[in-house]
């Protein structure tokens, strides 16, 4: 068996023909290396290539500045906490307004025991706490250590 020999390659007739053989020739680390972007812009039949602006670089004054909370307390007539209703006396209501995320402008309850001021964010929450209050005899302590333990 006949082992055939690379054969020479031809001579290039064309420019185009003499490019392709010498882009053949390169390395892959020539291949790799990033070609340089044009000065101008130069409009190709798919983006525009644009040059970049340098960063302008400004003092900066130093001013105050204020944490501001995720949530701010609101209600539809003020902004403190104010009597809940259908709940014993002294429990107490608190609203706040959601500032970031997804569920930005949402309005979250909060009630607030009336000793200990125990935060508490469902009904089912606090008619738990208050099964808990009636079996402890109204010691809120006791009564929301019970609660925590799933009463």
């Amino acid at each position: 068996i006949k082992k055939l020999k690379h054969q020479a390659t031809p001579s290039p007739s064309t420019k185009e023909e003499e490019q392709f053989w010498q882009n053949r020739r390169m390395t892959r680390q020539q291949r790799r290396q990033p070609q340089p972007l044009p000065q101008n812009p130069v409009k190709t039949n798919k983006s525009v290539v644009k040059k970049k602006k340098s960063p302008v670089k400004t003092q900066k004054t130093p001013a105050k500045t204020q944490k501001t909370p995720s949530a701010v307390r609101m209600s539809p007539t003020s902004s403190a906490r104010q009597p809940a209703p259908g709940l014993p006396s002294g429990w107490t209501i608190e609203y706040r307004k959601r500032n970031n995320g997804n569920t930005k402008g949402h309005v979250d309850k909060y009630w607030f025991s009336p000793i200990t001021k125990k935060k508490f964010r469902s009904n089912k929450e606090i008619s738990r706490f208050l099964e808990a209050l009636e079996a402890m005899h109204g010691d809120e302590e006791k009564a929301f250590a019970l609660f925590r333990n799933k009463f």
